[in-house]
């Protein structure tokens, strides 16, 4: 063995070998980019980008796994977990509750809190099996990351709660799901993947984001992501959906997606669908706002006649959750970010923008609390109008959930950190008022869970 080992080797054997390497490398990194790029590359490249995977994987089982966790955590060194109260407990207590959706790492698993505002007590919970249930569902998606796919990493997106206790959940690119009060599954939606937000309309159905695949868009590879956006039956059954891309490419504005030196994979990101309830003097009940985040772009579209009615760019970048504030303005969680390459370029702190469309003006009421509160939100982040002027904040860069007076103190602050020390994802929380609540935990209480 040791003459072997030590034995002599001719120079032009190593060289040779050395080039065969280099050449061995090339084929395998074609290989596995050939098949991050085309979905039907072949088991040669699909072998081969298994392979690439393994050191990931290797990292993920025996190392600590970070994908729940946010970046940075030192920047809340000493803070609290759970809710902390900067100015005192609210007196009177605030009305309504919460829908809080969060990673918790003392059951490594994602679940949904409802919590009551005046008491920040939990009075119900929902705890979703997901491996479970994502086991029979079918796996056509190119960009679905079924790695997450388990209940480690699976997250309870933007759950909408039903009058009975149900709740309607997701993650993003994932089949949509309704859960009893007991988190028990009644049915599963996955002949599309939606993703982002879930919004109810008037009459009781939901609207999401979603992607077609495969895209019918002419000459795009398999990674494009045809944002489209989907209107579900609270019975689980997909009512209408319609190709934004494709929208924007039959009302002649191909050009806002599509250049003829540079191809992006997801143009639009479409991230919030916020169905418009009661008609108004510059929209109609049945009209949704679309949120496009990476054209800066907030539009008005109307599914009854397949219209745009009102679309606009700016004064907001990069941003998420489009609410209705009356019959004339919109409210826009502003993140004010831009990726030129490096890192998150701000011009400041993320905002809140409100427009009005009687004066086609701007107001921004809340900079002084974004930026004593430094908040940069480099993607999600969500806000609510809460009775009273109070303003409901979900920064998701830092898993931080603030209620805020109309006159800029918070009222109330929750970061997600856990026993361990960590701080863990936020899954996109939800206001509710306190009637609707008050009807839920009459209904969730007469359910018994252990039948």
């Amino acid at each position: 063995m040791q003459k072997v080992m030590f034995a002599k080797v001719e120079l032009w054997l190593v060289s040779l070998l050395a080039v065969l390497g280099l050449i061995a490398m090339m084929v395998f990194g074609a290989q596995v980019l050939k098949a991050e790029r085309y979905k039907k590359a072949g088991p040669v490249a699909q072998t081969a980008r298994s392979v690439a995977q393994l050191p990931a994987l290797v990292s993920n089982v025996l190392g600590e796994d970070k994908a729940i966790r946010i970046f940075g955590e030192d920047r809340f060194a000493g803070r609290p977990a759970g809710w902390t109260f900067p100015n005192g407990k609210p007196n009177p207590p605030l009305p309504g509750y919460v829908l809080l959706s969060r990673y918790d790492a003392d059951i490594l698993r994602n679940k949904i809190e409802l919590v009551r505002l005046g008491a920040f007590n939990n009075l119900h919970e929902w705890v979703q099996n997901a491996a479970a249930e994502l086991t029979d569902v079918r796996r056509p998606s190119t960009l679905a990351n079924y790695n997450n796919w388990d209940n480690a990493h699976f997250r309870q997106l933007h759950p909408v709660l039903m009058p009975n206790g149900d709740i309607i959940t997701k993650d993003h690119y994932s089949p949509m799901f309704r859960l009893d009060a007991c988190t028990r599954r009644l049915w599963t939606q996955d002949a599309i993947m939606f993703h982002h937000s879930t919004e109810m309309d008037a009459d009781g159905n939901l609207w999401a984001p979603a992607v077609t695949e495969p895209s019918a868009v002419e000459g795009v590879p398999d990674d494009f992501r045809d944002d489209t956006v989907v209107q579900v039956s609270h019975d689980g059954d997909i009512l209408f959906q319609r190709s934004i891309v494709q929208l924007l490419i039959d009302n002649g504005l191909s050009m806002t997606m599509f250049s003829n030196d540079h191809y992006y994979p997801d143009p639009l990101h479409l991230n919030d669908v916020e169905p418009v309830l009661a008609d108004g003097p510059y929209w109609k009940r049945g009209d949704v706002f679309l949120n496009l985040r990476n054209l800066s772009m907030v539009m008005l579209y109307r599914p009854s006649t397949d219209s745009i009615v009102w679309s606009k760019t700016g004064p907001w970048t990069s941003q998420h959750d489009v609410d209705i504030v009356d019959d004339h303005r919109i409210r826009v969680y502003n993140n004010d970010v831009q990726d030129r390459g490096g890192k998150p370029v701000y011009d400041g702190y993320s905002d809140i923008v409100t427009y009005d469309f009687a004066t086609d003006s701007v107001t921004r009421e809340m900079v002084d609390v974004f930026e004593r509160e430094k908040i940069m939100t480099f993607h999600a982040g969500l806000h609510t109008d809460l009775p009273g002027g109070v303003t409901m904040i979900e920064d998701s860069r830092d898993a931080r959930f603030m209620i805020v007076s109309a006159d800029g103190k918070v009222l109330a602050d929750f970061l997600n950190r856990s026993a361990d020390g960590h701080i863990y994802q936020l899954g996109w929380s939800r206001y509710i008022e306190q009637d609707y609540g008050d009807r839920v935990l009459a209904a969730v209480t007469k359910v018994d869970c252990n039948e």
